[in-house]
């Protein structure tokens, strides 16, 4: 289809918040594209792109910040996948203990500081190189934040994987998506060279530790809330008629 074509099309935005199943929901997204529709692009760096050559695609998916999709041209649906706050900021601490230390300093430096890091460390330093959900989508305002949320296309939630991919589906009018696949699971590569040969030991959850997690999770648990509203909102809408 040449580029002219392809820009006047609607696009398909999947924001990728960090833990949140988005590797998974990237792939059964973008099996629905061409190969040649889908942008390369996986981190927040749309703008070193020429419009042009973002006009050429119909499928994104990257850590994208909100504020960056205004760099893609053209009419666009985006969705979102969200996930408990406590646990994502959990899930984003053991996977970068689950990698060697040489693969991140190879690949991400400032990771490579957190590795070995004591659990309770982590969070007190506010969880180094997690941003914040409420900060991607909607820079770092709460309110902003729900706002986008709900002018979204779709969103789905991670407890609620496979039902989400169906509401995003549905709510699109895409084809079949089969089943999630099960992708950048921490814990389930560790044949692999950048991984650790046996999974990061859990730390015991003490009260200190829980009382740090509700701190520096407090508006994400907010945007979490809402967001749990709004997709049984969604679900309900998309439930066959009796």
């Amino acid at each position: 289809m040449p580029a002219e074509s392809t820009a006047r099309l609607r696009k398909l935005v999947f924001l990728h918040l960090q833990k949140t199943a988005g590797t998974s929901f990237t792939s059964a997204l973008g099996n629905l594209f061409p190969p040649e529709q889908v942008c390369p692009e996986r981190h927040n760096y749309l703008q070193h792109w020429k419009k042009s050559d973002l006009g050429r695609y119909r499928f994104f998916a990257g850590h994208f910040k909100y504020d960056a999709l205004r760099e893609i041209p053209g009419p666009m649906d985006i969705v979102t996948v969200l996930r408990e706050p406590m646990a994502r900021v959990l899930s984003h601490y053991y996977f970068v203990q689950s990698h060697t230390a040489a693969a991140l300093e190879a690949n991400d430096p400032d990771m490579a500081q957190v590795k070995g890091m004591p659990l309770i460390e982590y969070l007190r330093a506010g969880a180094p190189g997690l941003l914040p959900m409420f900060d991607q989508i909607g820079r770092g305002d709460l309110r902003l934040a729900k706002s986008r949320v709900r002018g979204m296309a779709a969103i789905g939630l991670v407890e609620k994987a496979e039902q989400s991919l169906t509401n995003i589906r549905r709510r699109l009018g895409l084809g079949p998506v089969g089943s999630l696949p099960r992708e950048n699971i921490t814990g389930e590569r560790v044949d692999e060279p950048p991984f650790e040969p046996t999974p990061p030991r859990l730390e015991p959850i003490t009260p200190e530790i829980q009382e740090l997690l509700r701190a520096i999770t407090y508006e994400d648990q907010r945007l979490y809330a809402f967001a749990r509203r709004l997709f049984a909102w969604q679900s309900f809408t998309l439930r066959p008629a009796h």
